[in-house]
């Protein structure tokens, strides 16, 4: 290949919309390019945000070449697996309960400025349409979503554009107020303005954002936009800004709660150990922190390490251990460890044979259902209860389907497990799960008669979901201790 050949052929026969740099790339590895005459590039964009990878990641190749000899595309009139599994994995960590999918940032943001529309012609008016976005925003190239765009240098050439968008200088509440009024039914921002020139927005400000948004009875949407530069950072929406962190709270803090003033900055450079420089040589990342892995990477070798409830939780550990004692040659020390979980799991097993539950999760006061699918899934799977709180074809949400106790009456499990999502998180001033647990209600249930209710002792190391060889012995004491000493 030549780079002036394939320059000249471009030039001929290619519409450009974009102004190209006189470069060509052939094939790339990891964060490298290269052109067809051996050039090296370091590509600090990620194609734009799209290779988040890398170039060419060995196991997305192999991913995608297995699909593609599968079937590699159906419309949406049918299902097909892939979807829905992605569809989960994205709620399951970002505590959404619904994913859109669109083939660009512009289709998602059009999506989402229907669906605030939408809804509220639905519920009040077919006159509130109105989105006020921000000066110096971009929100896409489509007609809809370039008039989202606040920069006038975007709304030559294209017009007429649509109406319903008012832009309110960034950071200035006092405008935004002026501009809310009867028809205005979301505020659409960028969390970092991204083509505008890399502008974080004060946290204080997106907070008072979301403060008024509450005040007006949520009547206005507030539409978060984060194409390319957001990712979840322990389930966190952030923005990587000068090498830095910046949080702006948990996905449900932002969508609901008020306290949005936190920053947080992580500088590797300068990490130290009683004074002296640390050296970095492996990041190990667990699921939550997959969309930092690219970051994450130009700082040492990260090692993704999740748990596959698919797979099994004993499985999943027993694969992340061997992963991490093989960079140290420790294999051997896995087998050691994890020598009697096979016989303990089958013990339980034994125990559980044709006996059903109910798993659940207290949050807040109220009681939701836990599947095989996400926290406590062992308890289903690996130890073999039948788990009789929701239909195994369904996917539950992060914590879990919310449930009436009039639900857990009617269904009459022999056994109700139950993790007390407060006591992990260290709520403060939080009911006790036994008091919400045992109504009068599910006093009448067989588990409560017998003494089956089971509360799982070690919460925290339950709910974080995602453990090793010792989280794994905490859980499986648990069991143990109230399943095996009746």
């Amino acid at each position: 290949m030549d780079s002036e050949k394939v320059i000249k052929r471009d030039n001929e026969y290619v519409l450009h919309t974009y102004n190209r740099n006189p470069i060509v790339l052939e094939k790339g590895h990891g964060l490298r390019a290269i052109g067809p005459e051996g050039q090296q590039y370091l590509d600090f964009t990620s194609g734009i945000g799209v290779n988040s990878l890398g170039y060419c990641d060995l196991d997305w190749a192999e991913a995608v070449s297995e699909q593609a000899h599968k079937l590699q595309h159906s419309s949406n009139l049918y299902y097909t697996a892939p979807c829905g599994k992605l569809a989960k994995k994205l709620c399951k960590r970002t505590g959404m309960s619904k994913v859109f999918f669109g083939n660009s940032g512009a289709e998602a943001n059009e999506g989402a400025i229907k669906a605030a529309r939408k809804y509220s012609v639905d519920h009040y008016s077919k006159d509130r349409t109105t989105v006020i976005t921000l000066v110096n925003s971009f929100h896409g190239r489509t007609i809809a979503t370039l008039t989202a765009t606040g920069q006038e240098v975007f709304h030559n050439y294209f017009g007429p554009f649509n109406e319903g968008f008012l832009y309110a200088p960034a950071g200035d509440m006092e405008a935004l107020q002026e501009l809310v009024d009867r028809n205005t039914c979301a505020v659409m921002l960028e969390l970092i303005q991204g083509e505008g020139g890399v502008m974080a927005l004060d946290p204080d400000y997106v907070q008072a954002v979301r403060k008024l948004c509450d005040e007006l009875g949520k009547t206005v949407i507030l539409v978060l936009h984060e194409i390319n530069y957001a990712a979840f950072y322990s389930d966190y929406i952030c923005a990587f800004v000068d090498g830095k962190v910046a949080k702006f709270g948990t996905v449900e803090e932002v969508m609901t709660k008020e306290d949005l003033s936190a920053i947080y900055q992580v500088d590797f450079e300068i990490l130290e150990i009683e004074g002296k420089p640390l050296s970095i040589y492996y990041i190990f990342i667990g699921g939550r922190l997959a969309g930092s892995y690219d970051a994450l990477s130009e700082i040492a070798p990260v090692v993704y390490l999740s748990t596959d409830t698919e797979q099994g939780v004993v499985e999943s550990v027993r694969k992340n251990a061997n992963t991490i004692a093989s960079l140290f040659g420790l294999e051997e020390e896995v087998d050691s460890l994890m020598a009697d979980f096979d016989s303990r799991v089958a013990a339980l097993a034994e125990f559980a044979e044709g006996k059903t539950a109910i798993v659940g999760l207290v949050t807040s006061g109220s009681f939701n259902v836990l599947g095989n699918d996400g926290r406590c899934s062992i308890i289903g799977r690996e130890v073999g209860y039948e788990n009789i709180g929701v239909d195994a074809e369904i996917d539950t949400a992060t914590h879990g389907n919310e449930a009436s106790f009039e639900f857990v009456v009617e269904k009459d499990p022999d056994y109700i497990f139950v993790l007390d999502r407060d006591a992990a998180i260290q709520t403060e001033g939080a009911q006790l799960a036994q008091e919400i647990v045992e109504n009068e209600l599910v006093k009448g249930t067989r588990a409560y008669t017998d003494g089956h209710i089971v509360y799982l002792s070690s919460p925290a190391v339950w709910y974080t979901a995602e453990g090793g060889i010792t989280a794994l012995d905490v859980m499986l004491q648990d069991l143990e201790s109230e399943l095996l000493s009746q």
